[in-house]
């Protein structure tokens, strides 16, 4: 795989022939600078070209983790399957206790579970740092 000259990110990360997530990653500003981000959306598009690369038996599992859901948050826990290896993440979102939660909140918390869980599985690694995103 050919790197771009600001890609040594990639040293320690999942490598696919063709795809760099380093290019598709957006800069956001911190106390410190900019640092790279990479969207949900692209992680779970490295995954996907990773497990066909390699023929992985591949899968994302999401559900709804009512021990964990208090009134005013609701949480969803996500499975990622890499080959015979499986990494959980879970993602919150306060809501409104008054209303309820909507589907929006419970895209939100899903969304952050699955950037977890393949942030855990070694896909946006790079990327966080082990950090929690925005």
């Amino acid at each position: 795989m050919e790197k771009e000259k600001n890609s040594g990110l990639l040293n320690d990360c999942r490598t696919v022939d063709g795809y760099n997530p380093y290019e598709k990653a957006v800069w956001l500003d911190c106390d410190d600078g900019q640092k790279p981000y990479l969207c949900v959306n692209e992680r779970i598009e490295w995954y996907t070209r990773y497990c066909e690369s390699f023929g992985l038996c591949a899968g994302i599992t999401t559900e709804f983790v009512p021990e964990l859901t208090k009134q005013g948050m609701i949480t969803m826990k996500t499975t990622i399957i890499l080959g015979n290896d499986t990494y959980t993440g879970y993602g919150s979102k306060l809501v409104d206790a008054a209303e309820g939660y909507s589907g929006d909140d419970i895209e939100c918390a899903e969304t952050r579970a699955v950037g977890r869980a393949l942030r855990n599985a070694g896909f946006g690694s790079p990327f966080d740092d082990n950090e929690d995103n925005p």
